[in-house]
């Protein structure tokens, strides 16, 4: 009696069991199937890459994670699932320029130089904010956490090797400052 009952109990646990993992199998044959990153597979992605993502939303209400990679210089990236859902986007921004800076054209052929040498990420200038920004767009087509660490481990390492591009504190040659309008005296052509 006692044995039947024994037995009775580890066949309606293994058919619980069965049926657990079956659901679980079939939650990650649909995520296998569809592929694609959400908001908060995204987050658990990186919390199992060892960051501790901060959410934030953009001015348009798309939310993104704020993550810090240590290195020479700390680097603090946005990374996101676009609104499409198509693309996930990792975005470094670096210092903005005053009013009166401009890149010296040294420095702009130079971070073009880095971008050919660059295998994940690239240098783009924001005209709005008078920044530049490390980019990165992935097709969220089975993101792996190793394609990820790629990125961040490339944006890092470009990160500290370019400070003296970014950082117009660290510019050789301070570019001169914008000159200012000449005024016309009255009655002459500028011309």
């Amino acid at each position: 009696m006692i044995r039947r009952h024994v037995v009775r109990s580890a066949r309606i646990w293994l058919v619980s069991l069965m049926v657990l993992l079956a659901g679980a199998g079939i939650h990650q044959a649909m995520a296998a199937e569809n592929g694609k990153l959400e908001h908060a597979s995204l987050r658990v992605m990186l919390e199992n890459l060892g960051y501790e993502p901060e959410e934030r939303k953009f001015t348009d209400g798309l939310a993104y994670y704020d993550i810090e990679e240590p290195g020479d210089v700390r680097m603090t990236a946005k990374v996101f699932v676009s609104a499409s859902g198509n693309i996930l986007w990792f975005l470094v921004d670096y210092w903005a320029l005053k009013e009166d800076q401009k890149y010296p054209h040294e420095v702009l052929l130079e971070l073009l130089a880095e971008n050919d040498k660059a295998a994940y990420v690239h240098f783009g200038y924001l005209p709005k904010s008078r920044r530049m920004r490390l980019n990165a767009s992935l097709v969220n087509r089975g993101i792996k956490p190793v394609d990820l660490r790629r990125v961040i481990n490339e944006a890092s390492r470009l990160t500290d090797r370019t400070q003296h591009l970014w950082n117009p504190n660290e510019w050789k040659v301070q570019p001169a400052k914008a000159a200012a309008p000449a005024e016309e005296k009255a009655g002459e052509n500028p011309q």
